[in-house]
């Protein structure tokens, strides 16, 4: 290895593991460097880490299941853990303050759509079993109040009654759906899906605080599911401008080309 390292020497060692360096010259060993992995997938990562074995989350992943296939530990070892994993059961008062530090936090997309496939059919702890009738009632009366008004976390105190009974059933709310729909030709404007897509109109000034603006078209735009679930995985529900959605696509569309740049 060089004294200095050089772009050629950096690029040529990505290129010897299998993987694709992306950027055009290199900085510094501790300078995060956008690359495509052996296994297809888009990654960041330091000279100093790629050189120390350090690969994408998937391969991460993989190394670490196949270090632990067909391992067993030793019944001191269980016991030890079992004991570890008894201390750390939180308290109710441990469990207030974790939930009072995540409140608000937005997951991504991705990391959401991970979790729930993980927990899907036997990965579910419960997957297979049944409450009996006494435990149904017992957790329906538990729950009974927990959620209701001001104490679901979605509450909207700056909606009036009617508006909570109606929902978003206002006057002339179908009628602008279909305008907006009709001037963007049914055609998402993040991705210009149109085909065999489910279609949502989105408001560019959030609905829940511009009451002027909820039927007029010209606050809409036509987005699929996914590009519009996407979006509010990345920004929220709830206050959300015209600006966000500008800068959303923009996201999206330098995510597109750095994608053709790859293939």
């Amino acid at each position: 290895m060089p004294k200095k390292l050089t772009f050629e020497y950096v690029n040529k060692f990505f290129t010897e593991q299998g993987c694709r360096l992306l950027e055009a010259e290199y900085v510094g060993s501790e300078v995060p460097m956008s690359y495509l992995c052996n296994c297809g997938n888009l990654a960041l990562v330091t000279w100093t880490k790629f050189r120390g074995g350090r690969r994408c989350k998937e391969c991460g992943r993989k190394k670490r299941i196949a270090s632990f296939t067909g391992f067993k530990h030793s019944e001191e070892t269980r016991i030890k853990l079992a004991e570890r994993n008894r201390l750390r059961n939180q308290s109710p008062e441990q469990r207030r303050k974790v939930s009072e530090a995540n409140k608000g936090r937005v997951w991504p997309l991705e990391k959401r759509l991970e979790l729930s496939r993980a927990r899907q059919g036997s990965g579910n702890g419960f997957y297979g079993k049944q409450h009996t009738e006494e435990t149904r009632k017992k957790l329906s009366k538990s729950h009974k109040g927990l959620l209701a008004r001001e104490k679901h976390p979605n509450w909207d105190p700056n909606r009036t009654e009617e508006e909570r009974q109606l929902g978003r059933n206002i006057e002339g709310y179908p009628e602008w759906r279909i305008s907006v729909f009709t001037r963007d030709e049914y055609t998402c404007c993040v991705c210009g899906g149109s085909s065999g897509k489910s279609l949502h109109a989105h408001h560019l000034e959030s609905y829940d605080i511009n009451k002027k603006l909820r039927t007029e078209v010209s606050n809409g735009a036509t987005t699929c599911e996914e590009c519009h679930i996407s979006f509010h995985a990345t920004f929220g529900k709830g206050k959300n401008t015209r600006k966000q959605f500008e800068e959303f696509i923009l996201m999206e569309f330098d995510e597109f080309r750095l994608r053709e740049e790859v293939s």
